[in-house]
């Protein structure tokens, strides 16, 4: 499968103890909803996991599990999740550590390449200062900011989508974790969801699933437009495809039956992946 059909999808996801309902639900049900998914979409995909506790807790602070393909890999990298305890006194937990190990896996170069975070806690040093449980760290172990992660999640071609578990078992930190989360997700071209906590929350999983992979078809049938010597002369037989002028998205949008806007959101998607220049 070439290329253009390529999705590299990470799961970051909170595994502290009050995420086990999730994490017991994406056991069971996500491997089939991205199976059905990458079918209907015509997709090659590769899955990788990293769990994240919390800095200074006993064990590591993230899992690892890397990108690799086959039918059961998002089934047996999630199987081996444990959520537990952190033993640390806060609120937030080390967001910043999970999406920095995610972004230095080995992605594909030209693959759609999508985050997808889970939690239910904000990082730090993102303003989670309120008692009972105020945020221990200012900023944030890693160095990271919201600005500077997502900076990098964006340099490495990388579009981030959210899922905030809400209500938390400490709601009065749920708007910190909302704010941040649909900060790092907009400013890489994602979107942001809320949902409650366990099965509920796979529905709303599903749907930005759905997103993820309907942006996937639109790209490759605009892909497969602009390349295409007869539609757009001048396209490079090899290397990245050059975008169309301006003065060609219309033509191109009514050749595709698409809003003019969703072919430009394609091409910047086509770019951000160097397959149009």
């Amino acid at each position: 499968m070439s290329a253009i059909s390529h999705i590299d999808l990470c799961f970051v996801i909170d595994c502290t103890n009050s995420m086990g309902p999730f994490i017991a639900a994406a056991q069971q049900q996500t491997q089939q909803i991205l199976t059905e998914l990458a079918q209907q979409a015509g997709a090659d995909v590769r899955c990788g996991v990293v769990g994240y506790r919390d800095h200074g807790h006993a064990g590591e602070v993230v899992d690892v599990l890397a990108l690799s393909g086959g039918h059961d890999v998002v089934k047996a990298q999630l199987a081996r999740l444990v959520a537990r305890a952190d033993g640390n006194p806060d609120a937030a937990e080390a967001v910043f550590a999970g999406l920095v190990a995610a972004v230095g896996l080995r992605w594909r170069e030209s693959a759609m390449k999508v985050i997808v975070l889970v939690g239910d806690a904000p990082p730090h040093g993102c303003g989670a200062a309120e008692e009972p449980f105020p945020d221990r760290f200012a900023e944030d172990p890693t160095g990271q900011t919201l600005h500077s992660i997502s900076a990098e999640i964006e340099r490495n071609g990388i579009t981030l989508y959210s899922l905030v578990m809400a209500p938390s078992v400490h709601p009065q930190y749920d708007q910190v974790t909302a704010d941040s989360f649909g900060f790092l997700a907009r400013s890489t071209g994602g979107v942001s969801a809320l949902a409650g906590a366990g099965v509920g929350a796979i529905t709303v999983l599903e749907t930005l699933g759905r997103r993820a992979f309907g942006d996937l078809v639109v790209d490759r049938r605009v892909f497969e437009v602009i390349t295409d010597a007869a539609a757009l002369p001048g396209a490079a037989a090899a290397g990245p495809a050059p975008a169309p002028a301006p003065s060609q998205l219309t033509e191109l949008a009514t050749t595709l039956k698409l809003d003019e806007g969703e072919v430009v959101a394609a091409i910047a998607r086509l770019q951000k992946r160097k397959l149009v220049q």
